[in-house]
Parts: structure tokens; sequence; C-alpha cells
């Protein structure tokens, strides 16, 4: 349990900085409802009678969206941030030298890459898995609840610094 505990920690500590981050921005940009629910839906424009889907502007935003939003979406974000700084770690670690590097770029490494990314991004989208596998439901549901207090709070602390912004500037 000793690594799920600092899991738990840290996962926690990054939930509540990166979900107050992507809620003070999409509190601010108005992609909330009166219950301070983040939806895709508040992207979407109705144009010549067609609904469009829309971008906010914010890569990390837009990628939370697409994850969802809320609770589920932030702990996707933060595992997708993870599996990528891993990536770019083993990266480094295999580092040879510029000539090999150049010589390896090429058709084949940029497929490699997009199926890599694609599989980042599922990887992170069922990020519950890893856990329901490794520990057992108990040690998950401390996981969970320790995780979603952080985010609750973060998201009810963007709120209130985005209310305050918003009060100050009347």
């Amino acid at each position: 349990m000793g690594s799920l505990a600092w899991e738990t920690v840290y996962m926690s500590a990054c939930v509540f900085a990166i979900g107050y981050g992507l809620h003070y921005f999409a509190y601010l940009r108005g992609l909330a409802n009166e219950d301070d629910v983040v939806q895709s839906s508040y992207l979407e424009k109705t144009v010549d009678g067609k609904k469009q889907k829309y971008k906010s502007g914010n890569t990390f935003i837009d990628k939370w969206l697409d994850f969802g939003g809320g609770y589920y979406g932030v702990v996707a974000v933060v595992t997708l941030l993870f599996i990528e700084i891993g990536e770019l770690r083993q990266f480094i670690a295999d580092w040879q030298d510029l000539d090999t590097f150049i010589q390896s770029l090429g058709i084949g490494w940029l497929i490699n890459f997009f199926i890599e990314q694609f599989m980042n991004f599922i990887s992170a989208a069922i990020w519950i898995v890893h856990y329901i596998g490794d520990y057992s439901a108990f040690q998950v549901g401390i996981f969970i609840g320790a995780t979603y207090v952080a985010y609750n709070i973060s998201r009810k602390l963007a709120r209130a610094q985005v209310n305050k912004v918003l009060a100050d500037n009347q």
C-alpha cells in the first residue's frame, strides 16, 4: 500500500493544482452552468441552424473537455501529463546523438508518434482500470475519495477567486 499512498498524495496535489487552473480559466470564459459544472456543450454554437463545436482557445481546457470535463476528466488530464512526462524521460534516457535522431525521422517515425499519442490518450481515458487491476476496492475507494476531495476544493476555490476578480472589475 505504500506506493498507492504516495501516488494518492501526489495525484491529489496535482488534481488540486491542475483542477484549480482548469476551472479558473473555464469559469472566466463562461464555460460553466449555474451549478459550476463545466461542459463542452457551452462551446457549441448554432450557425445557420446547425450546431458547430468550437475550441476554447486553451489546449488544456480543450483536452480536459475531450475527457468529458469534471473530476474524471481532471484525473485523466493529470494521468496524460504523467504518461507524457514518462515518455519524455525515456526519450532523454535513450538519447544517443543528434545524427541518430535525425536519421530516425521519417514517415515511420511520424506514424509511430501519432499511434503513441492515441494510445496515451486511451490510457489516460481509462485511468481507473490501472487502479482497479492493481489494488483492492477499499484502496481504490480511498484513492478516489482523496482525489475527489482535492478536486472539489480546487473547483470551489477557483469559483471564489473568479467571483472576486469579476467583482473587482465591476
